[in-house]
């Protein structure tokens, strides 16, 4: 259960950061854009490892250790 949940937040990370340079990109051409639509990328991107936090919290896993490889959090 760990590594399923350790590769699913992992993959929520990533794809979350991808969304946010996108809508990065997205937000610099705003002012060239018609609509005020390129907002709800944004939120998306940021929700994202939010919601699989909250899900990992929910299933009783800490999301912390979750991204430590040995399950062990360094001093």
């Amino acid at each position: 259960m760990r590594r399923v949940s350790t590769l699913l937040l992992e993959v929520a990370l990533l794809l979350s950061a991808v969304a946010a340079l996108f809508y990065l990109v997205r937000m610099i051409l705003a002012p060239f854009m018609r609509h005020d639509w390129f907002w709800g990328g944004a939120v998306a991107s940021v929700a994202g490892p939010v919601l699989i936090a909250a899900a990992l919290r929910l299933l009783g896993e800490d999301p912390a250790r979750a991204l430590l490889r040995d399950g062990e959090i360094p001093r």
